[in-house]
């Protein structure tokens, strides 16, 4: 990369010292420019992919509803159920319809129905942690895209310290340094040696 400030010096070892500050602050520059780039592109991509698929479970909406009527039409037939089925054509109550509903071949009949009941209690937990992880990767999403704005308009190391600490980058990657380190090297005390 090229050095453009130009400045006025009385020496030569001025002009070399000029040099070496002004080639430093740029290599700093540019390694935080490199590294926070690497970091937006990975982690934006992360929460658009959480988003889209939290979006796409949504959308689906709740299978609640559907794992409770099954497991009320079980009950309803709980003295037709045995041990050792792994399904069971039974008629649907609202529609008439003969619907299969898949049994766990080890649970007993009263095993089976409750399967039904947890899974139903299950969804509703569950979809309701899907639309608040969605909402709360919408704020991080957008927020890290203001930060993202931001970098871009970056002229300066300090600025792009600055984003690097607000993301708390530098502090993550020193523990893994130190963790690795530990991990690769142990002491071991022979003879008091």
């Amino acid at each position: 990369s090229e050095l453009t400030d130009a400045r006025e010096v009385a020496t030569y070892q001025d002009a070399v010292k000029s040099y070496i500050s002004l080639y430093y602050h740029n290599f700093e520059f540019y390694k935080l420019k490199k590294e926070l780039d690497s970091y937006f592109d990975k982690e934006m991509h992360r929460l658009s992919e959480k988003i889209n698929k939290l979006k796409n479970r949504i959308e689906l909406g709740s299978r609640e509803n559907e794992y409770r009527k099954l497991g009320s039409i079980l009950l309803s037939n709980i003295h037709i159920l045995s041990k050792g089925i792994t399904k069971i054509n039974l008629s649907d109550y609202e529609t008439g319809e003969e619907i299969e509903i898949k049994l766990k071949e080890t649970n007993s009949p009263n095993e089976n129905v409750n399967l039904y009941f947890d899974k139903a209690k299950d969804e509703k937990i569950n979809f309701g942690k899907s639309k608040e992880i969605y909402e709360t990767s919408i704020r991080k999403f957008n927020s890290l895209s203001e930060k993202q704005k931001l970098f871009f308009e970056s002229k300066s190391a300090d600025e792009l310290k600055l984003i690097r600490k607000e993301l708390k980058i530098g502090s993550i990657k020193k523990i893994k340094k130190e963790t690795k380190l530990d991990i690769k090297y142990k002491q071991y005390r022979i003879d008091d040696k």
